[in-house]
């Protein structure tokens, strides 16, 4: 009789399964869609110690991930596997990371079920694809977890503090979530050493809180950027802050609360994802608090909620993204809640029902991840724009001297593909940045600017392999956490300038570039492509590609002018 699977040798396969989900999404290569692509520029035009400055385009990161994207970047080469090399190593960790946690906390098959929570989620799935620092986020936050947990355990023995003030740090310093992390840490150890009434805790708590508080200051002024992109995040965040007093705050509550359910389960099925994980959440914590103890409980709900809080102080907006790193928290919770759930419908076998139950909630996320991973059904809507491609054939197939309109929201991603990076042009990534970055006039979300007239239309050319780049403006319909865009139609008169401006630069044929026009409530394309007929021009679609479009235009010519017999 075949004996079954212990919990080490499951939690191995369910890693297994994870890194798999990870490592299919990263082989696919997909081409960096517009915020990668735009912190990509940054990695890749920057010294070291220009990465300590503020970001181009807006873009917001801890200077040790950039630091590492570099190192990556300069070793591997421009490419999209070593950009999302780091990434993906973080996204697969955190899956062992999970386990050793959970395991510490809840029974052993519930600490295999959580693996498989955060093995089958799909924003940490998508994101260890991405040249973004959520997974690290994420990573950090188990760390910083895992250091607290054994010094509730023994807090008299000093070297688990020390290890504990040491993590912090340095997740402090190389994560812009780890600060809320640490923050739960710091509740929870002040609220044990306070009912113990010990000395020594306290002065260590107080050492602790001095010591985050002075690295978080550091890396705070590193990171945040300017006062214009604090200005534009504000704006673009504006409905994700749960300030007490604005319009609609109970609907947004429940929009952030579902935000945070889907760190871990984004499947909108019979079951509403939020008050699924909330249900198992509120079960496990109880679980928790009564099995191990209320500051373990505490602990855990600490760091979910820390984000809320700063959220209702105007400092942290929410979203699935920005609330990774909860994700070893949130996971540990909802496997606990299905291990007291599944007690609770066969106490005979309790393992049996938690099996059950854990099976249905993981499915729920493994099938659409998988489906994902495999044929891009979308869970969400893809942020592919498959641009490499188009542009490679736009070299092929473009003749000299024809123009080639590049569409705002298409700019950082043909800039980083049309760049040599064995010799990058330092002043035209510098010039690019200055047109496409924040408060340039090609901005990628840029806000309504009024009615257009070509005047306004201030953008330069320049020459690319002997073409004629026509640099496309902002439609002024800026994205807007939340909200979508506002307002949902371009600027009037912008199709109209850019159409013009195009077949300025036209002699017989022009090429025009698209990625990232499609959008839930406009079509950015439709416009444009319309005034372009307008002006005489026929469009004809070359190639299309995930969320990208290449297009030449042909403008009809006068007649040939025949001399007469002399």
């Amino acid at each position: 009789m075949r004996r079954p699977l212990g919990p080490g040798t499951a939690a191995g396969l369910v890693i297994a399964f994870g890194v798999a989900l990870r490592v299919g999404y990263f082989v696919q290569r997909p081409s960096l869609w517009g915020d990668e692509a735009m912190l990509a520029l940054n990695i890749g035009g920057r010294s070291f110690g220009r990465l300590l400055s503020p970001l181009d385009y807006a873009q917001i990161a801890s200077f040790p991930f950039l630091w590492l994207e570099r190192a990556a970047f300069l070793t591997l080469g421009a490419n999209e596997y070593a950009l999302r090399l780091w990434p993906l190593i973080a996204g697969c960790v955190l899956l062992v990371l999970v386990y050793r946690l959970a395991v510490q906390i809840v029974p052993a098959g519930a600490a295999v079920l959580a693996t498989a929570i955060a093995a089958t989620a799909y924003p940490l799935i998508r994101y260890s694809g991405e040249v973004k620092p959520y997974t690290l986020d994420a990573c950090v936050s188990a760390v910083v977890l895992l250091c607290a947990l054994a010094v509730l355990r023994e807090p008299d023995v000093r070297r688990g503090w020390v290890r504990l003030g040491a993590i912090g740090t340095i997740g402090i310093i190389g994560s812009l979530s780890a600060v809320f992390t640490c923050a739960a840490a710091l509740v929870t150890l002040a609220a044990i050493v306070w009912t113990r009434r010990s000395r020594d805790g306290i002065s260590r708590v107080a050492m602790l809180a001095i010591t985050w508080l002075v690295a978080f200051a550091g890396a705070y002024r590193l990171a945040l950027t300017s006062p214009a992109t604090a200005a534009y995040m504000q704006r673009f965040w504006e409905a994700a802050f749960l300030r007490p007093g604005t319009p609609h705050l109970s609907r947004r509550v429940v929009l952030g609360l579902g935000e945070l359910a889907c760190s871990v389960n984004c499947w909108g099925g019979i079951f509403d994802r939020l008050w699924l994980v909330a249900g198992l959440t509120a079960a496990g914590s109880t679980w928790v608090a009564l099995r191990r103890g209320r500051a373990t409980a505490l602990l855990l709900l600490a760091t979910l909620t820390a984000p809320f809080g700063a959220s209702v102080a105007g400092e942290y907006p929410i979203a699935v993204r920005l609330l990774l790193f909860t994700t070893p928290a949130l996971a540990v919770l909802c496997a606990a809640g299905v291990w007291w759930a599944g007690t609770a419908v066969s106490r005979s076998q309790p393992a049996a029902g938690a099996a059950l139950l854990g099976v249905l909630f993981v499915g729920s996320a493994a099938i659409p991840a998988w489906a994902w991973v495999t044929v891009q059904s979308p869970i969400e809507p893809s942020k592919r724009e498959e641009i490499r491609p188009l542009v490679k054939e736009l070299a092929e197939r473009g003749a000299p001297g024809e123009p080639v309109y590049i569409f705002a929201r298409t700019i950082p991603g043909w800039t980083f593909y049309t760049t040599d990076w064995r010799w990058p042009d330092p002043n035209q990534l510098r010039w690019t940045a200055k047109v496409a970055g924040l408060g340039g006039p090609s901005f990628n979300n840029g806000a309504a600017r009024g009615r257009r007239s070509p005047a306004m239309a201030t953008v330069p050319d320049f020459s690319w392999r002997r073409h004629r780049i026509v640099i496309g403006t902002s439609t002024g319909a800026q994205a807007r956490a939340w909200l979508g865009f506002v307002p949902t139609f371009p600027d009037t008169g912008w199709a109209e300038t850019e159409a013009e401006r195009l077949h300025a630069a036209a002699h017989a044929r022009a090429w025009v570039l698209l990625s990232g026009y499609a959008h839930t409530q406009l079509d950015e394309s439709a416009p444009l492509l319309e005034a372009i007929r307008r002006t005489g021009g026929t469009v004809h679609i070359v190639s299309a590609s995930s969320g990208a479009e290449l297009l030449s235009i042909d403008y009809p010519q006068p007649p040939a002018i025949v001399a007469g017999p002399p």
